[in-house]
């Protein structure tokens, strides 16, 4: 009867609708037709390591992808959940859209990994998640599935809303180095030097303007209009040029080469639009493989274009490189003669972190003064400081805690739970296994690292080219100390 069919409907509809609140998915055939193999969608949360030699950085670029000479990481690890039936074919092709895909970090063309997370809707056996919501199976069939190289160290079911970048609250990375790079003479010692180099580390904590600290592209520096030029504009439609990109829009290019993660800070002061300081985007730091051949010397500060003065940056690229860098030490990697710097911040830019070590190297080998970090630090005047090669950068891990109220409270392991004193009911993204995973694979990294710096000519590559710094002549730099004495008197003010 009329009766029996709407009651029957309103039950089929009552169920479908618990069955949405719970976060639960009927399985049915897919569009192609495959069966889902009693499988079920769910957010999962899984932790990555590799060591990035054979690799051109993280992240899928669709438009070099199929011919570019070297893999992403990601594609290798998409490929594995397609064998893997953990993500179906037809959302291969666009991760992010179609499977809800975030990373917590990029890494660029030779940075390797400890610890990074990713996030993404895939097919997974409920059987197959433990009572923590941890995935083992998952995770033994992408290790069998993905190359040596790259590994899995834990998959644990998150809920829907999680998402591994604005989760994201803090990155830490390392940058390993032999010891003998600092060493600025025949006599000294191993303390001396760790000394020297923790001392300049020390700069960089808090909270800093990194404008010299970072490869600064055209489009950090001139995208945004000035404010005078937007309330001239203001009702009226503007025609955005061919040419013009926005940042973070998919058509923004994807860095294909260099250091950690590209993090986008949108100020609320614009840069000048001038040419001026788009060219200033343009200068190779020392030691950028991927430049131009070094000249037989590069000049510390960037000379203007258009006078005889030097290039400044405007007020609001200072305050587009604004970070805070939580810490900064180095120490020694037991039994090995490399030294390890460890770095903690909120984000890191372009290049950031390769070039606040190499500064600091310069400076503890003899090449670079102690004053011009100060300068570089503190003085809007534009400077060209050393550049690291990328052989000793890892991302090491992240810390989760910016999850909404629904997501709950997460932390990488055990050792991270306690430290940030995860509240109850709060979970971690590796389990035992997973942690004791991560250290094994960090010793691979590590000789990795030692045998790059060995045998790669690195170390005589940077010592060279750190030879061809020029320093400022004394004209200016009695210019740049008078300006630090009227910054630092500013600030006691």
């Amino acid at each position: 009867s009329s009766a029996d069919v709407q009651s029957q409907v309103f039950v089929c509809f009552v169920f479908c609708f618990a069955a949405r609140m719970q976060g639960t998915e009927v399985d049915q055939e897919d569009d192609d037709g495959v069966s889902n193999d009693k499988r079920v969608k769910r957010k999962m949360i899984f932790v990555i390591g590799y060591i990035g030699t054979r690799y051109r950085g993280l992240q899928i670029n669709p438009t070099v992808e199929a011919t570019a000479e070297l893999k992403s990481v990601e594609s290798v690890v998409r490929d594995a959940l397609v064998a893997g039936e953990f993500l179906l074919p037809s959302n291969a092709d666009q991760l992010e859209r179609k499977a809800n895909w975030s990373r917590s970090s990029r890494t660029d063309r030779g940075v390797h990994a400890l610890r990074l997370v990713i996030s993404a809707r895939l097919l997974v056996r409920l059987e197959d998640l433990n009572e923590k919501g941890h995935c083992p199976p998952m995770v033994q069939a992408l290790n069998e599935l993905l190359p040596e190289d790259v590994r899995c160290f834990g998959a644990v079911q998150g809920v829907k809303s999680f998402d591994a970048k604005k989760a994201c609250s803090w990155r830490e990375y390392e940058y390993l180095l032999p010891l003998e790079i600092l060493r600025s003479n025949a006599e000294d010692t191993t303390e001396q030097m760790l000394e020297r180099l923790q001392r300049q580390l020390r700069r960089f904590e808090g909270c800093h303007s990194f404008h010299n600290f970072a490869r600064l592209k055209q489009s950090d520096l001139a995208w945004k209009e000035t404010l005078a030029q937007r309330e001239r504009g203001r009702g009226k439609k503007r025609k955005v040029p061919a040419n013009e990109t926005v940042p973070g829009s998919p058509d923004e290019p994807i860095p294909s080469a260099g250091e950690e993660e590209t993090t986008r800070i949108q100020s609320a002061s614009v840069p000048d639009n001038g040419k001026e300081h788009i060219a200033g985007s343009q200068a190779a730091n020392v030691g950028d493989v991927a430049t131009a051949p070094t000249p037989c010397w590069v000049e510390i500060c960037a000379r203007s274009a258009t006078s005889s003065g030097w290039r400044e940056r405007p007020a609001g690229v200072m305050k587009h490189a604004q970070g805070t860098i939580f810490m900064c030490t180095a120490d020694l990697v037991p039994s090995t003669d490399l030294v390890r710097i460890t770095l903690r911040g909120q984000f890191f830019l372009y290049n950031q972190i390769r070039i606040m070590v190499g500064s600091a190297v310069a400076v503890c080998a003899g090449f670079l003064s102690d004053e011009m970090m100060d300068f570089a630090l503190k003085l809007p005047v534009e400077m060209h400081m050393p550049l690291m090669p990328p052989d000793g950068l890892l991302l090491s891990t992240g810390g989760q805690q910016l999850m909404n109220e629904r997501a709950g409270h997460c932390a990488m392991d055990e050792v991270q739970a306690k430290s940030v004193m995860l509240p109850e009911g709060g979970f971690c993204l590796l389990d035992e296994q997973g942690a004791a995973a991560v250290e094994l694979f960090t010793r691979r990294v590590e000789a990795c690292i030692a045998e790059q710096w060995r045998e790669g000519g690195a170390l005589t590559g940077f010592r060279e080219k750190l030879q061809t710094l020029r320093m400022p002549a004394q004209e200016l730099l009695d210019s740049l100390r008078a300006k630090v004495v009227e910054v630092d008197q500013a600030k006691a003010e």
